[in-house]
């Protein structure tokens, strides 16, 4: 376990799933969008901004140099799997297992995640950034007669530029666009189907028992904005517009893995390849700035929003593509958040100060082929240091 943990902090210091056609796409794990249900084509104002939709780049009111990030994700059974981790070694030797550790290893889902670095500018109508994503995860199969188990860890480095402009002024209405170009190295570290004793002794397992992979690609998005008014606004963005492909190269070495990590060549090709789909999403927001007999001192500045994501992919369930948010400020540096993610609920506070912001998000993420079937519970808080 030590060697894992020590790869995947080299991976998160120096630099998500990856299988067949359709690859993740990049994820910043913007906390205020998971607290508003996951909406984040129309609400511009933040430093995430350039990848969430970058026309919204040209209507941003403040700038945002970022220098700090610290961000943690933790999801589904990670308290109940350290609570029992005694119990789960201990097999290994002793070979015997009791009935709940058993019932909690077959059903389980576990996922951490982090984001240590968010470098960059952020706001007139540009973007220059640099960030990680990094997140490890642990599930169940239901083989039978005895259940495995999958280990897999994702990591994406991403330099990304981005610009924004008024395209079109009418009378009732303006229209912004905007475009950003991005450099994604993936790193991906895999094995499958590992049986309970194997789990037991993970602690003492090589590295090169694990698969690991890298590849990397130059993708592309461009937003749309149309605001009506100074309180709606409606939004069509382009994720990976013209496909976004990665050529994977095996690592082979554990020895070199740091310089592999570093490296930023393109890789020469193998026959190993993965896409992120081009993606058509629509959006809308609401602002409504003051509420009658309410002192704006106390509630102000209310943005109700909705986003429809992978708009053309009739493989996925419509109410899976449904993201639905709110939120307001509150005496001025409060932001309480609410919203539905794929019919799950949503909560979130932001706080906002003069140097840095605070992030707190719960969101409810459906893994099944419909909503309401399998729930994964994320806990995630952001600490940012931005001027």
């Amino acid at each position: 376990m030590k060697k894992i943990i020590i790869a995947l902090l080299v991976i998160s210091l120096t630099s998500s799933a990856l299988l067949g056609y359709g690859a993740a796409q990049v994820d910043v794990l913007d906390l205020r969008s998971k607290a508003m249900g996951g909406v984040r084509l129309t609400i511009p104002g933040n430093q995430y901004t350039i990848m969430n939709n970058p026309a919204g780049l040209a209507l941003m009111k403040q700038r945002f140099f970022s220098f700090v990030q610290a961000k943690v994700v933790v999801s589904g059974d990670l308290f109940d799997l350290m609570n029992n981790k005694d119990k789960i070694l201990a097999v290994s030797d002793t070979g015997v297992i009791d009935n709940a550790t058993w019932n909690l290893l077959s059903r389980l889902k576990v996922s951490i995640a982090a984001s240590p670095v968010y470098l960059g500018y952020v706001g007139g109508g540009f973007g220059l950034v640099l960030f990680n994503t990094l997140r490890a995860k642990i599930t169940s199969n239901p083989d039978v007669p005895l259940p495995t188990w999958n280990i897999e860890a994702n990591h994406d480095m991403v330099l990304m530029a981005g610009y924004a402009m008024p395209l079109l002024d009418f009378k009732f209405a303006s229209i912004y666009a905007g475009i950003n170009l991005k450099l994604i190295q993936r790193l991906q570290l895999n094995k499958s189907r590992m049986d309970i004793l194997y789990m037991a002794s993970i602690a003492d397992a090589d590295l090169s028992d694990f698969a690991m992979k890298r590849g990397l690609a130059i993708g592309s998005d461009i937003g749309f904005v149309a605001e009506f008014g100074r309180a709606l606004k409606a939004s069509l963005t382009i994720t990976d517009f013209f496909g976004t492909k990665f050529n994977w190269v095996t690592i082979e070495n554990m020895d070199n893995l740091a310089s592999e990590i570093t490296s930023l060549s393109f890789n020469e090709d193998t026959g190993d390849h993965d896409y992120i789909e081009p993606s058509v999403n629509l959006g809308a927001s609401l602002t409504i700035r003051s509420l009658p007999f309410i002192p704006k001192i106390l509630v102000k500045n209310i943005v109700l929003a909705l986003d429809i994501r992978d708009f053309f992919d009739n493989d996925v369930n419509m109410f899976l593509k449904l993201y639905v948010g709110a939120e307001f400020t509150l005496l001025g540096f409060l932001k309480p958040r609410i919203g539905l993610y794929q019919g799950w609920i949503t909560a979130g506070l932001g706080i906002n100060l003069p140097i840095f912001e605070i992030n707190f998000a719960y969101w409810g993420e459906e893994l099944g082929d419909y909503p309401g079937q399998e729930r994964l519970d994320n806990i995630a808080l952001t600490v940012n240091f931005v001027i």
